[in-house]
């Protein structure tokens, strides 16, 4: 069992990794993060400096002493931001439903997995109160920046 849950932890760190450091890169080429997150390697074509700085923010949070209190903050962030993109992903097949699509799914799946994010995220909230507000406010930090810097620019280049 404990082999079992090494690779599905190694699997699911990987998983992140590839995804974060790519969501940083769009970011970052989107103007929407720093210049130097959007940069490659020549040869790879890797994100570099995304992966770096991933890795730099996953050692800072090695020091924290209670691991559940990170776990209660990242899974309330992670599974409401999940909930809002497959909301997102609704409501644009509802009202886009002729827009071409690379890949289309029965219309339950994401429905099934939109429940269950609420599900987890309601009752994190009822379980962990405290951590459900920190992970709130710190998701809610993201809008000043957003109106003040990245906003700022689009209304300045037209």
């Amino acid at each position: 069992m404990p082999l079992s849950v090494a690779i599905s932890t190694f699997g699911s760190v990987n998983g992140n990794i590839l995804t974060v450091s790519r969501i940083f890169f769009a970011g970052a080429r989107d103007r929407q993060l720093p210049r130097f997150l959007s940069f490659i390697h020549p040869t790879y074509r890797t994100p570099v400096p995304s992966i770096i700085t991933i890795v730099i923010f996953t050692v800072v949070y090695t020091f924290v002493d209670d691991v559940f209190t990170i776990i209660n903050y990242f899974s309330f962030i992670t599974w409401s931001t999940m909930g809002f993109v497959i909301a997102g992903l609704l409501y644009l097949r509802w009202k886009e439903p002729d827009l071409p699509r690379p890949f289309k799914v029965n219309i339950l799946l994401p429905i099934l997995f939109l429940f269950a994010c609420v599900f987890l995220v309601v009752f994190g909230a009822i379980a962990s109160p405290i951590e459900t507000a920190i992970g709130i406010a710190v998701m809610f930090t993201g809008v000043p920046v957003y109106f003040l810097i990245v906003k700022q620019r689009h209304i300045q280049n037209g």
